[in-house]
């Protein structure tokens, strides 16, 4: 099972519930924009590479359509690096070598959600749906240095690209601070929908996340 700590990824509180964190439903409901950052850890699936690992920084826009419902669309960007050094001797000329490894990850993923809250607007803490997709864009490169008595040799391998799209849903707890702010933290699951879901591969790929995140409302905040 593949996990995928999203430990913090930007803001995804939906301000039309910050706005009526003090009001009970009403069938009159007006539009509200808001905003929101963080960081995060996500893990996504793909043919060309084992995987694509995030650290990302997040930030976002949504407006709400509904009393319980609001369009989201984030964007994540980040990456890592792997960094290995072994030694060993050189079976033809047996000279002691040390050969040292870098794999550099670096991907974005533009992500549109759409969040269903399961909690009236008043109450300070929101359960949500959340059902979207994502687009993923992936680099990989693998480069390696060895260095001997006799001198070091590089070698640079070819850049792995990924560009897949993803189906991607979770649930979403928020704690509203006051009618602007909101606090909260997202569990998510996605999958690549190149993969087919019958396959073996299209069961254990599954991409997961979790993070934490902060939302402010934009415009004019209701009493």
């Amino acid at each position: 099972m593949n996990y995928l700590l999203f430990i913090s990824s930007a803001a995804l509180a939906l301000g039309y519930h910050t706005a009526g964190a003090q009001a009970p439903d009403s069938t009159t409901h007006k539009p509200q924009w808001y905003v929101g950052a963080g960081v995060a850890l996500q893990q996504y699936w793909d043919f060309n590479t084992p995987y694509v690992r995030l650290k990302p920084v997040n930030v976002l826009v949504g407006r709400s359509i509904g009393t319980r419902t609001a369009l989201q669309a984030a964007l994540q960007f980040g990456g890592r690096n792997q960094e290995h050094s072994e030694q060993g001797t050189d079976y033809l000329t047996g000279e002691p070598y040390t050969l040292y490894t870098e794999e550099k990850t670096r991907g974005a993923a533009a992500t549109l959600l759409v969040r269903f809250s399961r909690s009236r607007p008043q109450r300070h803490l929101q359960f949500d749906w959340l059902v979207g997709g994502t687009v993923l864009f992936g680099r990989e490169r693998l480069n390696a240095t060895t260095t001997k008595a006799s001198g070091k040799e590089s070698y640079k391998g070819p850049v792995n690209t990924s560009f897949s799209p993803h189906l991607v849903g979770g649930i979403s707890l928020r704690y509203l601070l006051g009618p602007r702010l909101a606090l909260g933290t997202e569990f998510t699951l996605n999958r690549n929908v190149s993969i087919p879901l019958t396959s073996a591969l299209g069961i254990l790929l599954t991409g997961t996340g979790a993070n934490v995140h902060l939302t402010y409302q934009l415009g004019q905040a209701h009493p």
